[in-house]
């Protein structure tokens, strides 16, 4: 008998529908939002069913108290601007208000439903990004942008109380696209933490992969009982990871975040700033270290120089913070979040790769 998860069930009581594909899964409040592809007709839907317990202003859906909720995208209801912004004709109507000419319909370039959406929009003065976020964060994104503009971030040319900002195009090239060397990328991204740690802010970040290592594990095992097994093996070190001082961090920092001049030598670009806060100094050499393994997981089927350059900057970073148990820690649980990403996209190959990271790097915990 096939196994039909928890929100899969809510679904099908609540549209009475067995043809339901799990897409996406992760995280959110007190409890989970997972995507499926529901086929009505000739049609085709995104369909999310959230079991946060997060309270929204307006439901736009179907909603059962203490139950859980069910939305069609885009109506996200912990993003209220997004349904608006999602078409061609309501972006051109706010960028006028901007005397901003030229709109082109808006791309969807990422969505974490119940947290955010970015779209980008080609006008006629160049690339704009379009932000949404759940309306309670956006006065803190604006705030951070604001104390960051020493370390360019790029300007909010405005903003909505709704949760909806216009961003400018960050300066440079996208370090995922720059022909920087591992020691330089990793000197330049150590320059630019000296400046976010010099950025006062009364906000706590919102980064804990820590505190998230339960649910990874939980999920792996319901995905692969041998991954969860694995997982679970890992959870008693992370819970010893020591703390290190407190700073201001990024919160989200790795080199898809970064922009850089033309020798690709410093960092011209800092964008997502959206997690910045007062946190563990550990969190953002974490987040930078784990995401650049997990490029090197995604690219070994690639060219043998683009593999050993990210292999390299792996080693680079590590060496650079990896001695740290209180980094080591945060990177072994953002290692098993990206595991458990590849494993539920179907990449199993990928997602062993990621795991026997990850518990190498639970094994410098108690170094």
């Amino acid at each position: 008998m096939t196994h039909v998860s928890a929100e899969a069930a809510l679904l099908r009581d609540a549209l009475e529908t067995d043809s339901e594909e799990e897409f996406s899964r992760e995280p959110l409040g007190n409890g989970t939002v997972a995507g499926f592809r529901v086929t009505e007709g000739d049609r085709t839907l995104a369909v999310y069913v959230d079991t946060s317990g997060i309270a929204v202003e307006a439901e736009t859906g179907l909603a059962q108290e203490g139950v859980g909720r069910i939305w069609t995208h885009p109506a996200d209801p912990h993003l209220p601007a997004l349904a608006a912004a999602a078409f061609g004709s309501a972006a051109q109507t706010l960028l006028a208000r901007l005397d901003i000419a030229g709109v082109e319909a808006p791309e969807m370039v990422a969505y974490r439903p119940g947290r955010r959406a970015v779209l980008k929009v080609q006008t006629a003065e160049g690339m704009l990004w379009i932000k949404i976020v759940r309306p309670r964060h956006v006065e803190r994104i604006v705030a951070a942008h604001r104390a960051l503009r020493d370390a360019r971030v790029p300007k909010v040319r405005a903003w909505s109380p709704t949760g909806l900002l216009v961003i400018d195009q960050a300066e440079g090239t996208p370090a995922t696209h720059a022909d920087w060397t591992p020691a330089g990328l990793v000197d330049a991204v150590e320059r630019v933490r000296v400046a976010i740690g010099a950025t006062p802010t009364d906000q706590r970040t919102r980064s804990a992969a820590l505190t998230r290592v339960d649910w990874y594990a939980d999920r792996l095992a319901s995905l692969d009982a041998v991954f969860g097994e694995r997982a679970s093996a890992l959870r008693a070190v992370l819970a010893t990871t020591p703390a290190s001082r407190e700073t201001t961090v990024h919160g989200d920092l790795h080199f898809g975040q970064l922009f850089m001049n033309a020798d690709a030598s410093e960092i011209t670009g800092l964008i997502d700033v959206d997690t910045l806060g007062r946190g563990d100094a550990a969190e953002d050499p974490a987040a930078f270290v784990s995401h650049a393994v997990a490029s090197w997981a995604l690219a070994v089927d690639s060219a043998p120089s683009a593999v050993r350059r990210l292999a390299d900057l792996v080693a680079t970073a590590g060496e650079r913070w990896g001695r740290d148990p209180a980094v080591a820690g945060r990177t072994a649980a953002q290692l098993l979040g990206h595991t458990t990403s590849a494993l539920e996209s179907g990449h199993r190959e990928r997602a062993e790769r990621l795991l026997v990271e990850a518990e190498a790097w639970t094994s410098r915990v108690g170094i």
